[in-house]
């Protein structure tokens, strides 16, 4: 019997090539799968991300939105303020349309006690002081060093009030401060009073005893 070799090389040759075929086309196959999926994890891992961070700065600005609500909720609520550091007043008057009420000097002269002439002004003052300032700019723009001031001697502490511009001596410091009384209170030594600079960002230091006023500002003339 003879056999054809040739043919059963050639034979041979072509299931080869079409199992060589048969290889290249699957890995094809399974190289675009594979891309398809990478693909797919990426845009799914990019739209996870914007959620998560979505979601976390929704809660931020909820917290926020919560926090400045309950905030105007009471300032609106509220129409005096003791200090000026309490609540922003250009805040405050954007949202209501209305300006801060705040605590204004004591009425220490009465409208009885001041006439008014044509070439004259009377002001029936007892023990009155005359004052000047110096420029220091912790009380503008109420007071200034071109500004002069009628000052009295007050008897008793309960004649020193919130809103009352006080000369007192620190300890803290040296000479005469001329500044505003924003709180009044009582501890176990007494009352004290607390005593800020108008153009001041914070409270002046310490308790300020009545010991310590020498005098109230009545009247600022400029």
């Amino acid at each position: 019997m003879n056999i054809n070799y040739n043919i059963l090389a050639n034979e041979g040759s072509e299931e080869k090539s079409n199992y060589t075929y048969y290889l290249v086309v699957k890995k094809r196959k399974l190289f675009k799968r594979a891309c398809i999926v990478r693909k797919l994890r990426g845009y799914v891992f990019m739209k996870l991300t914007t959620v998560c961070i979505l979601l976390i700065a929704t809660f931020l600005l909820g917290v926020a939105a919560n926090q400045a609500y309950a905030t105007l909720k009471d300032a609106m609520s509220t129409t005096e303020y003791e200090n000026s550091e309490e609540f922003p007043s250009q805040l405050y008057s954007g949202f209501t349309g209305k300006a801060i009420a705040r605590n204004t000097p004591s009425d220490h002269i009465k409208e009885s006690q001041i006439e008014v002439y044509k070439d004259r002004v009377i002001i029936d003052v007892q023990n009155a002081i005359w004052a000047k300032f110096t420029p220091t700019h912790s009380m503008d723009p109420v007071l200034s060093e071109k500004a002069n001031a009628i000052e009295i001697v007050p008897k008793s502490k309960e004649e020193v009030n919130v809103g009352d511009i006080v000369a007192y001596k620190s300890e803290y410091a040296d000479g005469i401060i001329i500044h505003r009384v924003i709180n009044k209170a009582e501890d176990e030594n007494g009352v004290y009073f607390t005593i800020k600079g108008d153009n001041n960002p914070e409270a002046d230091p310490g308790k300020i005893r009545f010991s310590q006023i020498q005098s109230v500002v009545v009247g600022i003339i400029y």
